[in-house]
């Protein structure tokens, strides 16, 4: 997405075809140690050195690291500049080398650190203008957001499933655990609100899809809701399955482990509080200054 963006047409017919195919892997190289939330404190480097630039830094909790063809990477081009300074490369891994080392997180995934030592990119493979990397970055995390967002959603549904599924089968004082009011009142409180981050989640992404300008507000909103209330979704069922919920190996001890992670990346909950608060108070602002 942010060759599709911000690409001029060389990047867009180099590096988007193989990507479209499958044939190769991209990831966004952004994160690192003590600024995964603060954007503008990023510490890697870009200088340049004749027809290129040279690129020093660990970007952290990166995905698949090792088998990742093309990287949209963010470093400083002026780190006097804080935030200004930020720019973005496409790094190809058939023509600038780096090191990764995998990371074990609490749920199975290919993460892990990408590590820049005087990784030489063409110049040409600036993405943008120098300068613009923290626009191109806050600008693909609209489009991201609300997909971790149905990422996370997804899981609810599953553990709703299942949580259904139990309940049918469970044999308690006589009766099956469906039959118990209480039972029927977590799993309808369970359904609204997989419901209502859905309706979020489609809103944020038809916003996307018809390239609107700004969609800020509307994608940390998905983003937030949806995982916050999944992992509620997850939790309840967890609950109600009770120590099959927890058992190791089953599929909603697994859901348990990984909807915790959505809540995190791209943006922590924290985060999209804080722009959605203002993201609010900017459109007040706006409609206040059209009233006068």
């Amino acid at each position: 997405n942010p060759i599709v963006r911000f690409g001029n047409e060389a990047q867009k017919k180099r590096f988007l075809p193989p990507l479209l195919t499958g044939e190769k892997i991209a990831n966004f190289a952004l994160t690192e140690k003590g600024s995964g939330s603060d954007v503008g404190g990023i510490k890697a480097t870009a200088r340049k050195d004749g027809d290129s630039y040279i690129i020093n830094g660990v970007k952290c909790y990166m995905s698949k690291p090792g088998h990742t063809d093309i990287s949209v990477v963010f470093a400083k081009t002026d780190p006097a500049a804080g935030a200004k300074g930020i720019s973005a490369f496409i790094v190809d891994k058939a023509e600038s080398s780096y090191r990764y080392e995998e990371k074990k997180l609490v749920f199975e995934c290919n993460i892990g650190n990408m590590i820049f030592e005087d990784t030489r990119v063409p110049k040409a493979n600036l993405l943008g203008a120098e300068g613009q990397g923290m626009r191109i970055a806050m600008t693909n995390l609209d489009t991201y957001r609300p997909t971790v967002g149905a990422f996370a959603l997804g899981m609810g549904k599953r553990a709703l499933a299942l949580a259904i599924d139990f309940a049918k089968k469970r044999e308690m004082f006589g009766q099956k655990l469906i039959d118990f009011q209480v039972s029927q009142f977590k799993l309808a409180e369970m359904k609204i609100m997989l419901d209502a981050a859905s309706l979020l989640v489609y809103r944020a992404a038809w916003l996307a899809d018809n390239w609107k300008e700004k969609s800020t507000l509307e994608a940390s909103a998905a983003k937030y809701f949806a995982t916050e209330y999944a992992q509620k979704v997850v939790d309840q069922a967890v609950q109600l399955c009770g120590g099959y919920g927890i058992q190791k190996g089953t599929r909603l001890e697994n859901l348990y482990r990984s909807v915790r992670a959505p809540r995190i990346y791209e943006g922590a909950s924290e985060i999209q509080l804080l722009v959605i608060s203002r993201e609010l108070l900017r459109l007040d602002q706006l409609e206040h200054d059209t009233r006068l």
